[in-house]
């Protein structure tokens, strides 16, 4: 698993961490922006039928549709090989998901400052067909994820545990 994505303390599945850093986002937005990432990780494995359910109890079937879109996407703009199986997984959670969609917009970011979703509002409704589709407020695209796959995904050698060149952690 992405180190910088698990921040748990419990031990949980991957699909309580996912739709877990959709209800609660507050602390660090690249949780969420890693998600379409860890869908597509080989070597993560999840179930998508737990995965749709836990989204419709938490009222986050249209974030996590988005995402599994999004995650589909970039599949196919960097052709990921050797994943069908994860690709069939993201069919079902969007294709269940856009059937119990919510009417609402929102932010893929939850618990942002209202002056901060006003912005967002202007900026990126319905910016494009897939944030149409899924009542989707955000500016979080496939070129926005190209820096976190290849990171993770597509460099011959990945790194599994990144720590970014500024950080302090070092």
């Amino acid at each position: 698993m992405i180190g910088c994505f698990v921040k748990a303390k419990v031990e949980s599945g991957l699909e309580e961490l996912i739709v877990g850093n959709l209800v609660d986002n507050k602390e660090d937005a690249r949780y969420v922006e890693l998600i379409p990432v860890q869908l597509l990780e080989k070597s993560n494995s999840y179930d998508p039928k737990k995965l749709v359910e836990l989204a419709l109890e938490q009222g986050q079937q249209n974030r996590l549709g988005y995402l599994a879109e999004l995650a589909l996407e970039l599949a196919e703009i960097h052709k990921l090989e050797g994943i069908e199986e994860k690709k069939d997984a993201l069919r079902y959670i969007s294709a269940e998901l856009e059937s119990r969609m919510s009417s609402t917009y929102s932010n893929i970011l939850s618990g942002l400052p209202e002056f901060a979703q006003e912005f967002d509002e202007e900026r990126y409704k319905d910016a494009d067909e897939l944030r149409k589709k899924w009542k989707m407020i955000t500016d979080l695209t496939p070129e926005r994820l190209d820096d976190y796959m290849d990171i993770y995904l597509t460099r011959k050698n990945i790194v599994k545990e990144y720590v970014p060149p500024n950080s302090n952690l070092r």
